[in-house]
């Protein structure tokens, strides 16, 4: 958030000095709209709010695990188990550029064979784990890899990173997804996903957390602008064009009939 908005500020800094009026104008619609692509923390756990979040037992129903403690989410999920918290105020990935991302922590396993897990959870009602797709960040022994909506995926990834999922296309009936974390070195995309749905609602999941360190931190969305705001951007920067136009060439005129 803070790196984004700096290099804004440099961006005005550069369109703003010397710049005509018309110009100046013209940059400042254009910074506009890239502000329109805003990036809300929805939650960093510094209090625990659960009525923002509907519980969903995802794996043999365990019962809710919610535990924020010390400014993080600190699930106890027990056992071969998973359960997640799936946002309900309002936003979900339902655009093409839309994304989601957490903070990750996991520095050991609950060490009972079946592996400690944390990430994110995405279904299509937020009512109901049915039809959902997990992005889980697994621990089992001394491996670490990806569940992906069931599917392993192994690499070089470290216990703890920012994993993000955007959604990169979208049909009225379906949509896919890419999954990047900050934890695997590069940090570029390496899976996808896709779901019987144009849209998904998101929040948190933990897999067998009980009695572990395994945490998560700073749930923050991201949306693109919508058409409209381009729309608004550019007929505002046409009407300074037509309005501020003539009066420039006149007084150009001007200057010369004096000379």
């Amino acid at each position: 958030m803070k790196r984004s908005t700096h290099s804004l500020r440099g961006l005005a800094r550069d369109i703003w000095e010397g710049a005509t009026p018309i110009v100046a104008l013209g940059g400042g619609l254009v910074l506009f709209a890239l502000r329109a692509q805003s990036q809300v923390v929805l939650d960093d756990y510094s209090v625990s709010d659960e009525a923002n979040y509907n519980y969903l037992g995802v794996l043999n129903d365990p019962a809710d695990g919610w535990n924020v403690s010390s400014g993080e989410l600190r699930p106890t999920i027990a056992g071969n188990a998973a359960g997640a918290w799936l946002w309900r105020q309002g936003e979900r990935l339902s655009a093409v550029g839309d994304s989601v991302s957490i903070s990750l922590s996991l520095p050991a396993d609950a060490i009972n064979g079946f592996g400690t897990g944390v990430g994110l959870f995405f279904a299509p009602n937020k009512d109901s784990a049915a039809d959902g797709h997990q992005v889980l960040l697994v621990k089992f022994g001394n491996t670490y890899l990806f569940n992906i909506s069931g599917l392993t995926t192994s690499g070089s990834f470290a216990s703890s990173g920012s994993l993000t999922v955007k959604m990169t296309a979208q049909t009225p009936t379906n949509s896919a997804y890419s999954v990047s974390y900050s934890g695997n070195g590069s940090g570029n995309p390496f899976a996808v996903f896709t779901a019987d749905r144009d849209s998904l609602f998101f929040g948190p999941e933990a897999f067998n957390t009980d009695t572990t360190a395994a945490a998560m931190d700073n749930l923050t969305f991201t949306a693109v602008p919508e058409p409209s705001a381009y729309g608004t951007v550019l007929g505002v920067l046409a009407l300074a064009i037509s309005l501020t136009g003539p009066g420039l060439r006149r007084s150009r005129t001007a200057l010369r009939r004096q000379t």
